[in-house]
């Protein structure tokens, strides 16, 4: 079956989707997760108007979800959480008065 518009990428959402929704979790872990990689897949379907030329939807879908749930993990695992109180940097005790001073001073030997 070639999907050559949106009802045909429907059918195969219908068809599919709860296996591929199953195969994305076993990968993932994370229900919600696991359902944006699927919705994510079928979109680009949509996008580009479905697959061209396969011989088999069913292994392709398989494939792009496989695909796009590693690149969410890759993703995923990049992210790393701080605690609330780490501090990316100490904020300098500036003096405001005194840097304004400075720049009018340097201003004036222009």
């Amino acid at each position: 079956m070639q999907p050559s518009n949106s009802f045909d990428i429907e059918r195969l959402y219908r068809d599919y989707g709860s296996a591929l929704l199953l195969f994305a979790h076993s990968i993932i872990r994370e229900r919600a997760l696991a359902q944006d990689v699927v919705h994510k897949v079928f979109l680009k379907l949509i996008q580009d108007d479905g697959p061209r030329q396969l011989n088999d939807v069913k292994a392709y879908l398989f494939g792009c979800v496989r695909n796009a749930a590693l690149n969410d993990s890759s993703v995923r695992r990049r992210d790393v959480q701080l605690e609330e109180e780490t501090a990316w940097f100490e904020p300098p005790n500036q003096d405001h008065a005194a840097e304004q001073n400075l720049r009018r001073a340097l201003d004036g030997l222009a």
